[in-house]
């Protein structure tokens, strides 16, 4: 009576009381429950109530919070709108879109704040003056190519001062030390954020899905739906996408229960390996052909402009071209699920992507090219060039021809090319590869962030326009699983675009005419040099010895181990537990077919003895019994309440019969 917590102390009384048991034992329960009863409803302490006051207020707050940015949230009605047309497939589209912005813009922030503007102060007490009088023509191609006038410009590494200045006269800037914390500012706040969305978005997809989905075609049929659509033909379409993936799951089944015969598994086994052989080709291929154009510095030509722009449009092109190419051959490799197929092609572009990026960072910062005068602004132009040509390509040829213009064609034209569909991996894609060009360059051209940000802000908007031609994939979708997908590969997208920049801060030896780090051996001794005499010197030198680095490691090491093995112990107790949910439940139904036996053999007997038949009264709708079976039967020990189900279940019984 004590441990049950569902039962009143009324209904607990009145079982003590029709207990059969001594005087003394049901006084001194009785005693504990009404001592329990005015546990309960005694009044909580000043400190008690102040702390649950408090802590409710605080959610209230929170949750007040919440509710007012929502409303004035970035693009929340333009989202609300894609929803309740194209789902949450498309809709995940954009707000990894927004969420690229704002990181973006936080890094603008950071490298305006702490760098530019303290450049363009230093220039206006040095009284630097670089203008070079250009035409509107020259204009518009330098900010296409990154050179002329904005070669030497805050625009690029080379412009910004190797000097300490001061403005009046007590306060110091170190730039160099500035420039070099401001980049660790900025990875660090990348790193913080990926890290956190990765792994809230992981947990709630996976760990916590990780049991295993039952029931999967009832979860389809009755939750499978998109409840944000509001138009008649986003839920048509996403009808025909439950249709397509219960298809698709009824002929996974239907495949797993067929074995497939050896010959037709070895030759899809042999066309896998072919496949995979040839985009590797393409990938080596594309590596070497942009080696090439970057050794040969530029193609014949009479354009200057195309000269300066060839490996950025090659570069451009490849990235455009190849993923519709491995799309293509991964259809020869007769994946059983789309799903499977669909990531396998987010993990080729994104290799050939990395492939392309490493190949032009292994260029510029071979020992080859270290030697060039200011060799940093030569990179950091590449890279802008890069980001300028994806951009048109993305706004001219992915938006505008086949959106906008395909879908006019489909409208008004000849509606059977069918309706052109917004590629949500492929455009999220585009993305990552944006955001790895910004993290891999924004040392050399700290305006990059700005850069990336205005694109990705008139991106929203032509998507947000073009996506009005389009309709959304029939194919099934996982949005929340995507999100999760793209997370990661843009978390290995940070790590090594972070990975060749930290390369090059330790080890290449900074141009000795331009840069905030001069003439130095290496970017990290530079500061250290200029913070020898200083404590904060001192600090960081003692911080990052290579023994306090192997102790961070040896500790970062053995916190993974702990935490890897607390996991797998928690994955343990709860299969256990599980597993005694399961046997309890078993339990309970042997005992009620062991109650249900016990009395069908008890009822002939009852209605044979006159003495039993006392003990037995009827029972009527919305009654209660009065009374129990007599001692020594095999139920005695049951509570009262169980007697009375169990009569009311027999009477039942005995007038169907």
């Amino acid at each position: 009576l004590m441990s049950d917590p569902h039962l009143s102390n009324q209904a607990a009384l009145q079982t003590l009381r029709d207990a059969k048991q001594s005087l003394t034992l049901k006084r001194s329960v009785r005693r504990r429950l009404t001592q329990r009863d005015a546990r309960d409803h005694s009044r909580i302490s000043w400190w008690r109530r102040t702390r649950y006051g408090l802590a409710l207020a605080f959610e209230k707050a929170k949750y007040g919070v919440k509710d007012v940015l929502s409303h004035v949230d970035l693009w929340h009605s333009h989202l609300k709108v894609i929803q309740g047309n194209y789902g949450s497939g498309v809709t995940s589209y954009f707000l990894f879109l927004r969420r690229m912005f704002l990181l973006n813009l936080l890094l603008t922030v950071l490298m305006l704040g702490f760098v530019t503007i303290p450049q363009i102060i230093y220039d206006s007490v040095a009284g630097e003056r670089r203008r070079q009088e250009v035409g509107y023509v020259n204009v518009v191609v330098n900010v296409f190519t990154g050179a002329g006038a904005f070669y030497d410009s805050l625009m690029y590494y080379g412009h910004y001062s190797n000097e300490t200045f001061s403005l009046n006269g007590s306060l110091h800037y170190n730039m160099p030390f500035a420039y070099l914390l401001t980049m660790a500012c900025c990875i660090l706040a990348c790193l913080i954020i990926l890290a956190s969305s990765l792994t809230k978005s992981y947990k709630r997809n996976y760990i916590e899905t990780s049991m295993g989905t039952r029931d999967v075609y009832s979860t389809k049929v009755f939750a499978a739906w998109d409840f944000s659509i509001e138009s008649r033909e986003a839920a048509m379409l996403k009808s025909r996408s439950i249709y397509n993936e219960l298809k698709e799951l009824l002929s996974l089944e239907k495949r797993a229960e067929t074995k497939e015969p050896f010959a037709v598994h070895a030759a899809k086994l042999v066309c896998k390996i072919f496949i995979n052989v040839v985009i590797l080709a393409i990938m080596a291929g594309s590596g070497c052909l942009v080696y090439f154009l970057l050794s040969k510095a530029s193609l014949e030509n009479d354009v200057p402009v195309l000269q300066e722009m060839t490996v950025a449009l090659v570069v451009g092109a490849l990235c455009f071209v190849i993923p519709t190419v491995f799309l293509v051959l991964s259809t020869w490799e007769f994946y059983r699920s789309v799903h499977i197929r669909l990531y396998i092609n987010l993990v080729r572009v994104t290799l050939i992507k990395v492939v392309v990026l490493g190949v032009l960072a292994y260029f510029w910062l071979s020992s080859s090219h270290v030697k060039d005068q200011c060799w940093e602004n030569g990179l950091g132009q590449e890279v802008y060039r890069l980001l300028i040509v994806d951009t048109v390509f993305v706004w001219f040829l992915t938006s505008g021809v086949w959106e906008f213009g395909r879908g006019f064609v489909y409208r008004y034209l000849t509606p059977s090319i069918g309706a052109p569909e917004l590629d949500v991996a492929h455009n999220t894609l585009d993305l990552i590869y944006t955001q790895t060009l910004v993290w891999f360059g924004i040392f050399y051209c700290p305006f990059l962030p700005l850069v990336a940000s205005l694109k990705l802000l008139a991106t929203f908007y032509i998507k947000r326009g073009s996506v009005m031609w389009t309709q959304p994939s029939v194919r099934p979708w996982r949005a929340v699983h995507a999100q999760t997908v793209f997370l990661v590969l843009t978390f290995c997208s940070f790590v090594l675009g972070t990975g060749a920049l930290g390369y090059a801060v330790l080890c290449i030896q900074p141009s000795a005419v331009c840069g905030p780090f001069r003439g130095s051996t290496t970017t990290y001794d530079s500061v250290l040099q200029s913070l020898s005499g200083l404590f904060t010197g001192r600090l960081l030198t003692y911080v990052l010895s290579p023994f306090v680095v192997f102790l961070a490691i040896l500790v970062l090491g053995l916190v993974l181990y702990y935490v890897r093995a607390l996991a797998s112990a928690h994955g343990e107790m709860v299969r256990l537990l599980r597993e005694q949910l399961i046997l309890e439940g078993k339990d309970k139904v042997f005992l009620l077919q062991l109650f249900e036996k016990a009395m069908e053999q008890r009822m002939p007997k009852a209605k044979d003895s006159p003495q039993a038949q006392g003990h037995l009264l009827p029972v009527s709708r919305g009654g209660s019994s009065e009374g129990s079976p007599r001692r020594g039967s095999a139920v005695d020990s049951l509570p009262r309440r169980v007697h009375q189900q169990g009569f009311r279940y027999l009477v039942a019984k005995d007038k169907s019969q």
